[in-house]
């Protein structure tokens, strides 16, 4: 009875989605989305984000995203769906937003930390990759696989400064153990700059209780700074440690 009564419910929504879905206006389509969402109780199907994928409009689909993402942000499967339909959008600044509002239910399990490695991935613009890769550290930035997924999106920032930012915000608690330390430190061994090699070193020698390894990595980081300065003010600091 209820069972069979909800299944039908389900399958009747479905197939309105994929009607919602062979509309020729991004707008129009948007629209129903957005109001299927609001509307609609339980987990939001895969015919939804089918639909979604579908609009051309990144501010369109920029919209859609933001509703279902303020609706489901804190349910695994609609948030990791709602991350993939945003690695379709052209736009790096919806990219971020969408990003930047999920990060507020990010919990990083794999399957989630996998699509929002994939938005990431796909940005361009080293700012916008910036600003979503620190929200998802402020979320989540304790967990070693998340740390080690974002350093490695970390590495392909082309901007030294935008790099430089996103490591100091993780130099004072990112996880030892190797897998992390090696995104870091390789990270660190990306950058161009004197200045902020410098700075993202001497943010990791502020901790205490450092690794043997942890401490060789810095070193050698230090021995690529080019400027004699810089590598010495690093040097210096770390023979100073007790």
């Amino acid at each position: 009875g209820r069972r069979s009564a909800r299944s039908c419910n389900h399958q009747g929504f479905a197939g309105r989605l994929r009607s919602i879905g062979l509309i020729s206006s991004d707008g129009d389509k948007a629209a129903l989305l957005q109001k299927a969402a609001q509307t609609a109780t339980g987990q939001l199907p895969e015919a939804f984000f089918e639909a979604a994928g579908s609009i051309q409009s990144d501010g369109d689909r920029g919209r859609v995203l933001a509703t279902v993402i303020s609706r489901d942000g804190e349910e695994p499967v609609s948030l990791t769906r709602a991350l993939r339909v945003a690695s379709m959008l052209s736009s790096d600044g919806e990219k971020a937003r969408a990003l930047i509002a999920a990060a507020r239910g990010f919990h990083g399990l794999p399957e989630t930390l996998a699509a929002a490695g994939r938005v990431l991935g796909s940005m361009q613009s080293d700012g916008d990759r910036r600003r979503s890769l620190e929200a998802l550290l402020d979320a989540d930035g304790r967990n070693a696989a998340t740390q080690r997924e974002l350093l490695l999106q970390t590495a392909t920032i082309n901007s030294d400064d935008d790099k430089a930012r996103v490591l100091i915000k993780v130099a004072a608690s990112f996880d030892e153990r190797e897998s992390v330390r090696r995104a870091f430190f390789s990270a660190v061994n990306t950058m161009h700059s004197s200045a902020d090699q410098k700075r993202v070193l001497l943010a990791v020698l502020t901790r205490g209780g450092l690794q043997a390894d942890t401490l060789r990595e810095v070193t050698y980081s230090a021995s690529q700074i080019s400027s004699e300065s810089d590598q010495s003010a690093v040097l210096k600091a770390l023979s100073g440690r007790p």
